[in-house]
């Protein structure tokens, strides 16, 4: 009993008045302290330099804070105390209570301005919300905001009433009401020794000045809240004068008022907490919610470990990088590799690393630092938060190459899951319980911008994600070097001599380890076509080329834009890769470059690069395109910029700077029979111009107990695993079909596809009882294969390949029938050959795509391409009468000879 006495005897060595008048005084003292190294014509840099360099000011700086705040709680329980005993009426008069009560607005002004007086991020966005509260004040609102805040981004009048203005009032306010500033020595220091110890081991916080979460102190977080539910500043003005208002009443009340107007203030105050404790943790960037216990969560750190340096026991070179110091400089000063844009000359570490900045402790400025920062997971503070890529930060996740929602809903639907193959989905929204989860996880689901770069290294083959590094990250021969030697512990230096380089050098190669599978676009495009063949049948041939993957791929025809040195980056920019911000369901609706915004008889829209927006004239700066006057290529569809086109003689020349560095070519318009007639009006360039496609037939998939399973989500093994076995891949021409969803054309676009699934799926091995199921679908294609030269009129018109009815002969007799001859046998499961599309002059029931509104031709279309495919069993395609057909094809028919069979349907 003693002791316990003796323990509450010392803890409770004063009133809480006297308490917060001592923290008071610390305060006060230690702001005259920072006075010397406080620079408010430039305050955040000479914060950063005294946290970071000058130990005695941030020991100083660090007393200020947490006495300030010990200053505010205990003031604020002081004040309910006196309300809860009913003792204000102590006080000697009325007028005591009221400059009491007052001074409650110079006590929250000398916080406020306090915490904005840092300069950083932080604190310019509360100075913006305070002169928004005071100017919504009636009539004298914008006189107070100018006389006590001041304009935005500008601190002296702040510093002057913070530090002289509202500290005297604040004093003049305490002496009167105790008649006396004397507080006990025993107070005085067991305050003081509280405080050190904070002090010592706590620094004050700071933060950047770009951060993508910008939080005022722990007092105002309520306000924002609030201010985050309202429309209009103004409440909360009137809210913060009419409480200021009842407190001031209190006096004056009698019992019953009295106790009605403490509840409400105590109610107000258990509100005001909760919205404290909503803006604190439950908020994250961009005032976002978040619930606080997941891991992609931030909160604001109201704790900062950071001990202070008794002596700093070198005379390392302490550097500003963009108005605040860089810490971390002062070590990793002497690295290269960098991109002009990226150079922590110009940058700094923090603003892509994380960390902290402010110390040169090595643990604590690595402490929250990103490993790989560009990850998606923190791009938004890495890319974004740095006030570089804020846009491109905040469209990226919602980009097909983030959210992967086609291939989600395509899935989904063969295996029964979904109505239809369309729909938003996320790659987050994949589960693993389902089939086609399971599926997606096993096979599918590692080729998206969201999965985790882990370690330091260039982007290869079986490295897929990592965000912005999938593109933007390149090793040179130094960078990989270092890295090779820090992995194997025999580094010259603790701090590595050369960095990667982040740019806009991206290479073909950067876009392969996801676009080498499916449609196999990156392949195509060089010309390499994926075999069923081992790494065993390499030997003696020239033809074949391995990826690290064991997948053997054979030459083919490569496409004429690669042949001539174009990168998929030269048609392929920004806003396509990393979205514009809408969420697109397919690829074909993200993507907006046409072949028509080139190569165009007349061009339909440009603008000089000075006129563009900002991230394309950023782009153009990067590249070296130092002429705003330049006139470049939008592309028709939504006006995107082609920044490495010119425009020039008035549209009659068109030009490509290549990517690649190899100089710039002429585009030319469409050939003249592309552009004849109207026959031909629904053609894309895709249907005539692709060389080849891969065609992928008989695809066997089932759930294998037994197979090692690997969940490309979590990167963890498991038991069993849906395998893959395919039958046959082609390199041929591709099959035409109908996008309906086009509708610049009447009847939809006539362009390519290729077997998107011929396939028996056997969900029976997954869960008894659910079957197999036979899917005949075919997906719409842009293979990347563009020849120069056209196919020929037969290889449509004559082709049953083309027609959709698969390989084999197509014949016409001497009676006017058209006979087809399939190559492959016909599958028990529909009755068509194994390779078809559509039955021989049949008609689709149904879906018969990966994609609503796309189809094979109806029978009407077969009939009337194979009529024109009839005189082409006789005449050449470019003979005049051929010529003459693609005007007029049906004058021509009533000119016919009597020679001329026309089909008999």
């Amino acid at each position: 009993m003693n002791l316990r006495k003796k323990l509450w005897s010392f803890l409770a060595f004063d009133s809480v008045g006297w308490v917060a008048t001592a923290a008071l005084i610390l305060c006060a003292v230690s702001g005259l302290l920072l006075t010397i190294p406080y620079d408010a014509s430039n305050p955040y840099l000479s914060v950063t330099r005294l946290v970071t360099a000058n130990p005695a000011a941030s020991f100083a700086r660090n007393i200020h804070y947490w006495s300030a705040q010990l200053f505010l709680i205990l003031t604020l329980f002081h004040v309910f105390d006196h309300l809860l005993k009913n003792s204000e009426k102590n006080l000697r008069s009325a007028g005591v209570w009221l400059r009491l009560s007052a001074s409650l607005a110079f006590v929250f002004y000398v916080m406020i301005s306090g915490f904005i007086l840092k300069g950083d991020g932080d604190g310019l966005q509360a100075q913006r919300i305070l002169n928004s509260l005071l100017s919504s004040i009636p009539l004298a609102g914008q006189m107070l905001a100018d006389t006590f805040v001041g304009p935005s981004g500008k601190f002296l009048l702040l510093y002057i009433h913070h530090a002289a203005t509202a500290t005297i009032i604040i004093f003049i306010v305490v002496y009167e009401h105790v008649r006396s500033l004397a507080v006990n020595i025993r107070t005085f220091v067991i305050t003081a020794l509280f405080l050190g110890f904070l002090s010592f081991f706590l620094r004050a916080p700071l933060q950047g000045m770009n951060e993508e979460m910008m939080k005022g102190p722990w007092y105002f977080a309520g306000i924002q809240e609030i201010l985050h539910w309202l429309s209009e500043t103004a409440y909360v003005a009137y809210g913060m004068l009419i409480l200021l208002l009842l407190f001031c009443l209190i006096f004056y009340m009698k019992l019953k008022p009295k106790r009605i107007t403490l509840k409400l203030l105590i109610s107000f105050t258990v509100i005001y907490g909760v919205l404290t404790i909503s803006g604190l943790f439950f908020r994250g960037a961009y005032w976002q919610w978040q619930w606080p216990w997941q891991a992609e969560s931030r909160i604001s750190e109201l704790l900062v470990p950071d001990h202070i340096s008794l002596f700093r026991g070198d005379n390392r070179e302490i550097i500003s990088i963009n108005g605040r110091v860089e810490g971390c400089l002062s070590c990793h000063v002497g690295m290269t590799g960098f991109s002009d844009a990226h150079n922590p000359r110009n940058i700094g570490c923090y603003s892509c690393h994380g960390g902290d900045p402010l110390t040169l402790d090595k643990s604590l400025a690595h402490r929250g630092m990103f490993r790989v920062p560009g990850n998606l997971s923190n791009a938004g503070s890495a890319c974004g938060g740095s006030g570089c890529h804020t846009g491109i930060a905040e469209r990226l996740p919602r980009s097909l190459m983030a959210t992967l929602s086609g291939m989600i809903s395509v899935d989904r639907w063969v295996f029964g899951e979904n109505e239809l193959p369309e729909g938003h989905a996320t790659v987050g929204d994949i589960g693993s319980k389902t089939p086609s989860d399971v599926h997606l996880r096993n096979l599918c689901a590692g080729c998206h911008l969201g999965n985790e770069k882990r370690n330091p290294g260039p982007p290869d083959w079986l490295d897929r994600g990592g965000g912005c590094n999938a593109c933007h990250l390149k090793y040179d021969a130094k960078a990989l070097s270092t890295l090779i030697k820090l992995k194997k512990g025999i580094a010259e230096n603790d701090s590595p001599a050369f960095h990667p380089a982040i740019g806009l050098a991206i290479t073909n190669d950067h876009c392969k380890s996801c676009h080498s599978r499916s449609g196999r676009i990156s392949m195509n495009y060089e010309g390499w076509h994926e075999t069923n063949l081992k790494t065993s049948d390499l030997k003696g041939r020239n033809d074949l080329m391995v990826l690290p993957d064991k997948r053997v791929f054979i030459k083919q025809p490569e496409d004429v834009h690669h042949k001539a040195g174009m990168l998929c980056t030269d048609c392929h920019g920004s806003f396509e890769l990393m979205g514009d911000g809408n969420r697109y369901m397919h690829k074909e609706e993200a993507v907006k470059v046409q072949c028509t915004d080139c190569h165009a008889i007349k061009v339909i829209r440009t603008a000089k690069i000075g006129d563009t927006d900002q991230e394309t004239r950023l782009i153009a700066w990067l590249r070296g395109y130092n002429n705003p006057d330049a006139e470049i290529i939008l592309t028709q569809k939504v006006g995107h910029a082609l920044i490495n086109t010119r425009v020039e003689q008035k549209g009659k020349i068109l030009k490509l700077i290549r990517k690649s560095g190899t100089g710039s070519g002429l585009m030319n318009p469409p050939a003249e029979a592309c552009t004849r007639g109207i026959a031909h009006n629904r053609l894309s360039c895709d249907a005539c111009h692709t060389g080849w496609a891969p065609q992928c037939i008989g695809c066997h998939t089932e759930f294998n107990t037994k197979e090692n399973g690997y969940d490309m989500l979590t990167g963890k093994r498991r038991n069993g695993s849906w395998v893959e076995y395919a039958a046959e891949g082609l390199a041929e021409l591709p099959v035409l079909g109908v996008n309906e969803t086009d509708k610049s054309v009447r009847g939809g676009k006539i362009t390519t596809f290729i077997p998107g699934m011929i396939m028996t799926l056997d969900k029976e091995s997954y869960r008894k009882g659910s079957g197999k199921t036979f899917h005949r679908l075919y997906a719409p294609a842009s293979a990347h294969t563009t020849q120069r030269t056209g196919r020929s009129c037969k290889s449509c018109h004559n082709d049953p390949l083309a027609l959709g009815y698969g390989r084999g002969s197509l014949t016409l007799t001497a009676g006017g029938n058209w006979v087809f001859d399939p190559e492959y046998k016909t599958n028990k499961e529909d009755g068509l050959p194994e390779d078809a599309w559509t039955g021989f002059l049949k008609e689709r029931k149904g879906l018969a795509s990966t994609r609503m509104g796309m189809r094979p031709f109806s029978i009407s279309e077969q009939k009337k391409i194979l009529t024109a495919g009839a005189c082409l069993t006789c005449h050449k395609e470019n003979s005049d009468v051929m010529k003459k057909a693609l005007s007029d094809f049906n004058g021509e028919i009533r000119l016919r000879k009597k020679t001329c069979i026309l089909p008999v349907w």
